[in-house]
C-alpha cells in the first residue's frame, strides 16, 4: 500500500471519446506547450517524484492544481518564534477554494490539526513563509473506508476516500473540475501527477531545496499512463507498473487528470489510492521486495463516487 513518504522539517516563522493514441499525443504536445525547456531536477534516485516521471514547470496548471498534503503536523510557539514540524507526506486537490479531495488512508486516524496544506512550489524548503501553510478545520472520510492492503491474498483499499476542509481559501486557480459522467471509451489514457518517489528501487533522502528554483521548478511530477478496462461503474481503475513507471509513496490522494477538449481542461477522474499486487513471477525474483510499487497503481474512481463526494461536500460548506 501507499506509505507516505517524508521527514521531519522545521520552518521558521515571523471524458473524451478518442482512440488512445491519439489522446496520448495530445496530452504530450499540450503538457510541452505548458512548460518551457529546464533542467532536470535531481538525479532519478535523489527525488521524491512519481517513478520515472517528467518534472511540471512552475508554468504548468498542475503546479497549480495538486495541493502538497503536510501530516503529523505540529504547531509550536517558543521564544525563538513559531515553528511547524511535519512527519510525513500525501497529495491533494481542491474541489472548491476550501475544500480538498484526498486517500483516506492518508488521513484516518488523524485530528485536523494534524494535517495542512502546503502551498509551496518547494514544500520541502525549511524557510517556507509561514503564510504557506494552511491549517485544516475538519476531516470527512467516507464512512465505508477499509484498509485490507495487510491481506497477503486479497490486500485492497474499499473507499479510500477523504474530504478536507480548510481554514481559509485558496486561490480560485487551484480548484480542479471532475470528469464530466459521460460513456468513456475502455481505452483512455491519463494524467497522474504527484509528489511521490521518482526512483522504483527505493526513498533516498529529500532534495536540497538550495537547487530548485520556485519560480520555474516545482518537485512535483507527472507520467501519462493507459487505463486498463475503465468502466463508470466500478469504484477503481488501474493502470499496469510492470514497465516499473507509475505511483507510489507519497503520490497517495493525488490526483488522475484527463483532457477535456469541451472545457478545454485538464479534470479529474481518479484519486491515487494504492499499489496493487505484484505478478507471481516478479515476486519470486524480487525476494526483498525491492520493487515494491510495480504491480498496478489503483485510482478511486471519481465517477462512481460523485454522490458521495457531493453529499460530503456539501456537509463541510
Amino acid at each position: 500500500m501507499f506509505l507516505p513518504g517524508g521527514t521531519v522539517f522545521k520552518v521558521k516563522t515571523d471524458t473524451i471519446k478518442i482512440p488512445k493514441s491519439i489522446l496520448l499525443l495530445t496530452l504530450v504536445a499540450l503538457l510541452a506547450g505548458c512548460q518551457p525547456a529546464q533542467k532536470q531536477l535531481a538525479a532519478p534516485n535523489e527525488t521524491n517524484h512519481i517513478i520515472s516521471g517528467k518534472p511540471v514547470a512552475a508554468t504548468n496548471i498542475f503546479s497549480k492544481r495538486v495541493i502538497y498534503l503536510a501530516l503529523g503536523v505540529k504547531w509550536e510557539t517558543g521564544p525563538a518564534g513559531n515553528s511547524v514540524t511535519k512527519s510525513r507526506n500525501c497529495t491533494a486537490s481542491a474541489l472548491s477554494p476550501t475544500i480538498l479531495i484526498t486517500a483516506a488512508h492518508c488521513v484516518i486516524g488523524m485530528k485536523p490539526s494534524d494535517v495542512a496544506a502546503v502551498l509551496s512550489n518547494n514544500p520541502w524548503n525549511h524557510t517556507l513563509n509561514f503564510s504557506e501553510w494552511v491549517k485544516v478545520t475538519q476531516i470527512i472520510i467516507h464512512e465505508d473506508f477499509i484498509d485490507s492492503t495487510n491481506d497477503p491474498k486479497n490486500g485492497m483499499m474499499i473507499n479510500d476516500l477523504a474530504l478536507i476542509k480548510l481554514a481559509q481559501p485558496l486561490s480560485p486557480d487551484r480548484v480542479s473540475r471532475f470528469a464530466p459522467d459521460q460513456h468513456f471509451d475502455k481505452n483512455l489514457a491519463i494524467i497522474a501527477v504527484g509528489y511521490g518517489k521518482r526512483s522504483i528501487l527505493k526513498l533516498e533522502q529529500e532534495p536540497d531545496p538550495k537547487k530548485i528554483d520556485p519560480q520555474s521548478e516545482t518537485l512535483l511530477s507527472f507520467i501519462a499512463k493507459s487505463v486498463e478496462n475503465f468502466d463508470v461503474a466500478q469504484p477503481t481503475f488501474s493502470i499496469s507498473q510492470l514497465d516499473q513507471t507509475g505511483i507510489c509513496e507519497g503520490d497517495s490522494g493525488g490526483p488522475s487528470l484527463i483532457y477535456d477538449s469541451k472545457l478545454k481542461d485538464f479534470v479529474i477522474l481518479g484519486i491515487t489510492s494504492f499499489y496493487g499486487t505484484r505478478n507471481d513471477e516478479m515476486a519470486a525474483s524480487d525476494p526483498k521486495n525491492i520493487y515494491n510499487c510495480s504491480g498496478h497503481g489503483i485510482f478511486s474512481n471519481a465517477l462512481y463516487f460523485a454522490d458521495w463526494i457531493e453529499r460530503t461536500q456539501a456537509r463541510l460548506n
